[in-house]
């Protein structure tokens, strides 16, 4: 398990979100075919087509669950820790929800959901 956290500590883009992506909604692309109608436009109203913009990247962050948020938590949190020589209690309870040991595998379940197995 040591190895398997300073794998996550050296490398934390390997962390992935088990989520699924959320589809569009019907807001978003509205909002799209809006913004797509006034970049057609010459010239382009820059404060509208920013309106829009903003409008869009709300309706996405709306949309983000939990799961993904969880994530870029652990990214960054393992982002500022080093290499451990032994296990850290404080990183195992700060990033792991659990842990299941089989014959010659333990997988960890990191607190976005995802399962990391190791031989």
């Amino acid at each position: 398990m040591l190895a398997l956290l300073n794998q996550l500590i050296e490398n934390p883009q390997q962390l992935r979100s088990p989520a699924v992506q959320q589809p569009e909604t019907m807001q978003e692309i509205e909002l799209q075919r809006q913004l797509n109608e006034v970049m057609e436009q010459q010239p382009v109203v820059e404060d509208t087509a920013n309106k829009l913009i903003m409008q869009i990247a709300s309706a996405r962050y709306d949309t983000i669950g939990p799961e993904e948020y969880e994530t870029e938590r652990l990214r960054r949190y393992f982002e500022s820790k080093t290499p451990m020589a032994e296990l850290n209690a404080e990183i195992l309870r700060e990033t792991v929800s659990a842990v299941t040991v089989r014959k010659k595998k333990t997988i960890i379940t990191l607190k976005n959901g995802q399962a990391i197995e190791m031989e």
